[in-house]
């Protein structure tokens, strides 16, 4: 006991002194006069807006070490640390680093990350910094070659460089003599040209910790010895490799996060995986693997995030993953396996995850019926997303989920025809996906009072009836509500102000749409998406639309409304897309329309607009690419200013009464001018669903509608007009175009000769009008051209000879009376014989006015003449030589008796 007291008082005793020799050290030490003095150098380098370095002045007698950002070693006084972060709430610094920093000879941090160098090069002199341990200047604005003088830091553990997208390196050698590495982080830099970037990255043994991505790379090397088997982290997202992923990966036996995100990596992931038994986190994002998931993954008895997402993995997974005798039961957290080819019927034993909170199955063709027995043990799940996946939920009506979910979507699966009685239970839930799922029912009366925190709300594409009680509980900041494509009735629901996207579209709902829209909200109203089309809406559109100055798409399509645009929609100075086609609104448009300098699309087609296309479309909306004034009765000429809308994909002016000539200044839309080979979408993207132009374009002689594809589409429509004048020439300059049509006007004068030119013609229309001459040779050279009709001209000629034109019907020429030549049954003056078809083999021959076939008329008057000259060839000279006529009756006679008498013998 005595001896135990002694002891502690002894530690006691040690411990005071230590610390009262602590205290004096530090207070008797302060930073020298040399470091002070660099520091104050330093800073004159530095532009300093927020003068967040203000301690470091020459008047303060502080000890430096006690200036912001600096920090110096307890025992000598010497500055060891200089952490000069910026941040969101500092403005950060700029200008430059300076040579004095290399008078602070015992600085073994510095932190500059977050500060804004505007570019300049890294100084090749932080390579002299010997004792530096950390460097960290991520974020920081720099640019050029990574200085090759860092490989000199022998000392350096960790080293940081990410996101200044402007660094790039020559090679990756200097890296190999940074033999202490601990961490490496270059995510963002340029290594494009360090092709031996991984043998480099091999001769460090002590890395821990390595991210490389977005870093351009595109290729992976071969290892036949890996040194590098400290990792820990390995991050080689978002780069361009395209192989196989390499075997030596699962040698890192220490490795714990393994992110392969977005790098297109092919072939099958390998069974070795099951080794690598220390991760915790694998992420293998956005690539191209096929083939099943190995069973091996069960192995991994630590790994708490599994992300296999768009790949095209098939088979079966939740078999062994949930496998009651497998350790990942007691780990999984995260299973992300949306958009794969997983077709497995899911198993009961998916409910042993009991740890799992997250499950992303979405997109996959899984099949069967999922009972309460399949959530049982799932008391963790927090997010259920499984949209687009064909199941069924069979459960009762008091079934009691063990959960309590923030996010249900279920999308797709068959919960109907009763709305499902179990999201009673869920009192916590922001997001909720319904749609597709064979719901007839009405909403009860329970459903939105369950959550004020609902954010997203899609119950579109069912069958839901009756009346809509409203959104006025929705409380969330941004939410967005999708209840198009129901049954449902009455006047159109109010909702909160804090609503950003709201789909009404395709129900019954009827009447004036004033209240809707021009009620006062107490706060600022956040709708910038807003779809009212397919409806019974009546009445004028009201003019309170200042109200609403967030909108991008506005949607009033296909509804019963009238009156005139009103002038406050030119308060929408974000908007995007306008949509009003088939509708009965009238008058000119409003010239305060010239205020969406945004717009990119306009569909106010089947209406009764009427005046002149305004010369402000092209003058004021610069971005437009879609333009529908389709069946309309717009008149006068087409307006030259058009012509500076050189984005514009698609223009339909037809079904109007516009006249004048084709303007020679089409040319100047250059985007018709070249093959558009876009894999985006015309569209408004946002934090919800993007939403997805759609486009109903007549074209190949049929009405077809394009969303997805849309932006691959060009196309222009001036058909069923008065236009007069000849076709330009320069229109065939328009090489990119796919749908031509002018047809049903008054225009005049020859096809263009370089029609043959618009190598991406699909269908091309100038029926109906008053065109002459021949058609060019050159039109038999497009070969994508799948409708053509040029009926009803005044063409002539020989029609051009070729498989794409022959192919074609005589429709698509007839009403040309000069035309002649195949596919019209019309011989051309001077065809062969051998040339001109008869009609054989189930083809028509060519026929004249009174329907007879000229081939049989030229046969039968070649064999009348035929039989006249060999009949008086033959019978004149007996008919008018006496002794000739003798001569033949008596031969006549001995035949005569020649057959007689052997019929006797006979």
């Amino acid at each position: 006991m005595g001896r135990s007291s002694e002891a502690v008082f002894l530690l006691f005793s040690l411990l005071f002194m230590a610390a009262i020799n602590r205290s004096f050290s530090t207070a008797d030490l302060v930073c020298s006069t040399t470091e002070r003095k660099a520091l104050l150098n330093l800073k004159k380098g530095f532009k300093d807006p927020s003068n967040w370095l203000s301690s470091w002045d020459s008047n303060n007698r502080e000890d430096c070490c006690r200036w912001k950002g600096v920090g110096c070693d307890n025992r000598t006084g010497h500055v060891v640390q200089l952490k000069l972060r910026g941040s969101i709430l500092i403005r950060s610094l700029s200008g430059e680093i300076n040579h004095h920093l290399l008078e602070l000879k015992h600085l073994r941090y510095l932190d500059l990350s977050g500060n804004e160098f505007e570019g300049n090069q890294i100084p090749d002199f932080l390579g002299s910094l010997q004792k530096l341990r950390y460097l960290n200047l991520s974020n920081s604005g720099f640019g050029g070659v990574i200085p090759p003088q860092f490989g000199n830091l022998s000392s350096l553990r960790y080293l940081d460089l990410r996101f200044c997208n402007a660094l790039n390196v020559d090679n990756l050698h200097w890296v190999s003599r940074l033999s202490s590495l601990r961490y490496l982080d270059m995510n963002s830099v340029d290594l494009r040209l360090a092709h031996d970037w991984l043998q480099v990255i091999n001769m460090l043994p002590h890395l821990s910790q390595l991210y490389l991505s977005s870093c351009q790379l595109s290729n992976i090397p071969p290892l036949s010895i890996v040194n590098f088997t400290s990792l820990v982290v390995l991050d080689l997202s978002w780069n361009k490799f395209g192989s196989t992923i390499p075997d030596w990966l699962y040698d890192l036996t220490s490795l714990e996060h393994l992110i392969l995100d977005f790098n297109k990596f092919q072939g099958t992931l390998s069974p070795r995986i099951g080794n690598l038994t220390s991760l915790t986190e694998v992420s293998i994002y956005d690539n191209s693997l096929n083939g099943s998931i190995p069973s091996t993954v069960a192995n991994l008895c630590n790994l708490r995030t599994l992300i296999l997402s768009l790949n095209r993995f098939s088979g079966e997974i939740f078999r062994f993953l949930g496998n009651s005798s497998g350790c990942m039961s007691n780990s999984l957290e995260s299973l992300r396996l949306e958009w794969n080819q997983l077709n497995e019927t899911i198993p009961k034993s998916i409910g042993n995850l009991s740890r799992l909170e997250l499950l992303d199955i979405s997109g996959n063709p899984l099949q069967g019926i999922v009972s309460e027995n399949h959530f049982a043990r799932l008391i963790r799940l927090k997010i259920l997303k499984a949209s687009s996946v064909p199941l069924s939920l069979n459960v009762s009506t008091s079934w009691v989920p063990p959960f309590q979910l923030f996010n249900i979507e279920v999308g797709s699966w068959k919960l109907g025809p009763q709305f499902p009685a179990w999201l009673q239970t869920q009192k916590d839930f922001s997001r909720l996906n319904l749609s597709n799922t064979g719901i007839s029912d009405t909403i009860p009366n329970w459903f939105w009072k369950l959550s004020s925190q609902i954010f997203f709300v899609d119950l579109s594409h069912n069958q839901i009836h009756g009346s809509f009680p409203g959104l006025s509980r929705i409380q969330a900041d941004s939410a967005a509500i999708y209840l198009g494509h129901n049954r449902f009735t009455g006047l159109l629901p109010r909702f909160t102000s804090g609503v950003v996207e709201l789909d009404l579209s395709n129900n019954l709902f009827s009447g004036s749409i004033t209240h809707f829209l021009c009620d006062q909200f107490s706060e600022p109203n956040l709708l910038e998406y807003l779809d009212l089309s397919n409806n019974l809406l009546s009445g004028e559109i009201p003019d309170c639309w200042m109200n609403w100055q967030s909108l991008n798409v506005l949607n009033l399509g296909y509804n019963n409304l009238s009156g005139n645009l009103p002038k406050s929609l030119g308060s929408l100075t974000e908007l995007q897309s306008l949509h009003l086609r088939n509708n009965g609104l009238i008058g000119e448009l409003p010239s305060s329309l010239q205020n969406c300098t945004e717009l990119l699309f306009i569909n106010i087609g089947q209406n009764e607009f009427f005046g002149r296309i305004p010369v402000w479309i092209g003058q004021s909306l610069p971005k437009l690419m879609v333009l529908s004034l389709r069946s309309n009765k717009f008149n006068g000429s087409i307006p030259l200013e058009i012509c500076h809308l050189s984005g514009l994909q698609i223009m339909d002016l037809s079904h109007n009464k516009l006249s004048g000539s084709i303007p020679q200044c089409f040319n100047n839309f250059s985007a018709m001018a070249s093959d558009q080979k876009s894999s985006g979408y015309i569209g408004y993207v946002s934090s919800f669903l993007d939403f997805i132009e759609t486009a109903s374009l007549v074209m190949k002689g049929m009405e077809l509608y394009y969303s997805k594809t849309l932006t691959l589409v060009t196309s222009m429509d001036l058909s069923d007009n008065s236009l007069s004048g000849v076709i330009p020439e320069d229109l065939t300059r328009l090489l990119g175009l796919r749908s031509l049509n002018l047809s049903l006007n008054h225009l005049v004068g020859r096809i263009p000769q370089k029609i043959g030119e618009m190598e991406f013609l699909e269908s091309l229309d100038f029926s109906s009008n008053q065109l002459s001459g021949v058609i060019p040779q050159s039109l038999s050279n497009l070969t994508f051209l799948s409708h053509l009709n040029l009926s009803n001209n005044n063409l002539s000629g020989r029609i051009p000879s070729g498989t794409q034109i022959q192919g074609f019907t005589a429709s698509s020429f007839l009403g040309n009376k000069g035309l002649c030549g195949s596919p019209l049954t019309k011989g051309c003056t001077g065809d062969d014989m051998s040339q001109i078809p008869t009609g054989g083999g189930g083809a028509e021959g060519d026929k004249d006015d009174n329907g007879v076939g000229v081939a049989a008329d030229t046969f039968f008057i070649a064999m009348v003449l035929g039989f006249v000259m060999g009949f008086w060839g033959v019978f004149g000279p007996i008919l008018f030589i006496k002794s000739l006529r003798f001569t033949f009756f008596r031969f006549l006679d001995r035949v005569k008796q020649n057959i007689h008498g052997g019929m006797i013998r006979c």
